[in-house]
C-alpha cells in the first residue's frame, strides 16, 4: 500500500499544485514532486533516445538515396547533419519538441522541490490557470446580472435616518447601485459636512435590493485621510412598506 501511495503521488504531482490538496489529501504529493520530475526526464530519455536513433537513420538512408540518384552528389553539405542532428531531432520533429519539453520541465520541476516551492507540470498549470480565469469571469457576469436583476431599474440615490435602519448612524444612504469607490472607513465630504462611512450592507426592500451605505457625521477638525466628494439627496422618509433586513455585502 505506500508504495501504490507513492506512485499515485508521484502522477498526482504532475498536476496543478493548486489541485494536491484535493485530489490527494492523505498522499506526499510536495515530497514526491522532485521525484516525479526526475521519473519524468527518465521517461524523456527511454523515449527521445530511440526516436531520436529512428530519426537519424530515416535521415541517413534518404540523404543517401538522394546523393545516389544526382549527378552530383556535392550538391548535398549532409556534412552538417551530424553536428547539428540532436538540436535538428529536438526542435524540428513533435516528438523532439515534447521531449524537449519533458525534459526541461522535469528537471525544473525537481529543482523546485530544493526552494520547498513543488510545482506541477507548467503547460498544465497555464491552461489550469487560463481555464480558471474562465471560470471565475463567468461566474463574476452571472452575478453581476443577478445582481442587477434583483436591484431593478437604476433610481437616484435616497437619504433615510440611521435610526430607521438600526444602525448607529446619522443617515444612511440608500444605493440601487454599488459604489466601487466607497469603502468603509472613507469619508464622504458633502457642501454641509464630512460623514465617515460605515460597513456597507445589501438591504432588500420592497422596490428592490438596495446598498445600504451609514454615515456618521465627523466632529470638527478630524484629520482627513482618504475622501471622495458626493452631494447628498435630500432627506426622505423611510420606505414604510419595507422593514430593513441587513446583510453584509460582498
Amino acid at each position: 500500500m505506500p508504495l501504490a501511495r507513492g506512485a499515485l503521488a508521484v502522477l498526482v504531482a504532475v498536476l496543478p499544485a493548486r489541485w494536491w490538496p484535493r485530489l490527494g489529501p492523505r498522499l506526499p504529493v510536495r515530497t514526491a514532486a522532485g521525484l516525479s520530475g526526475v521519473l519524468t526526464m527518465f521517461l524523456v530519455f527511454s523515449l527521445g533516445i530511440p526516436g531520436f536513433m529512428r530519426y537519424a537513420e530515416g535521415f541517413t538512408a534518404a540523404a543517401q538515396e538522394a546523393v545516389a540518384a544526382s549527378d552530383d552528389p556535392f550538391a548535398f553539405p549532409n556534412m552538417l547533419f551530424g553536428p547539428l542532428a540532436p538540436l535538428e531531432f529536438a526542435f524540428g520533429t513533435f516528438l523532439g519538441l515534447v521531449a524537449t519539453y519533458l525534459c526541461v520541465t522535469g528537471a525544473v520541476r525537481a529543482l523546485t522541490t530544493l526552494s520547498d516551492d513543488p510545482r506541477g507540470d507548467p503547460l498544465l498549470t497555464l491552461l489550469d490557470g487560463i481555464l480558471a480565469g474562465a471560470a471565475d469571469a463567468v461566474g463574476d457576469g452571472r452575478a453581476r446580472w443577478s445582481r442587477a436583476r434583483r436591484e431593478g431599474r437604476a433610481v437616484p440615490d435616497r437619504l433615510v435616518p440611521g435610526a430607521w435602519a438600526g444602525v448607529e448612524a446619522d443617515y444612511v444612504v440608500l444605493a440601487a447601485r454599488q459604489k466601487p469607490d466607497w469603502k468603509e472607513g472613507i469619508v464622504v465630504m458633502t457642501p454641509d459636512a464630512w460623514y465617515r462611512l460605515g460597513r456597507p450592507w445589501d438591504m432588500l426592500l420592497r422596490e428592490g435590493l438596495r446598498t445600504a451605505y451609514p454615515l456618521t457625521e465627523l466632529p470638527a477638525g478630524e484629520v482627513l485621510r482618504h475622501g471622495v466628494e458626493h452631494e447628498l439627496p435630500a432627506l426622505t422618509e423611510p420606505p414604510a412598506t419595507a422593514t430593513p433586513r441587513r446583510s453584509e455585502t460582498s
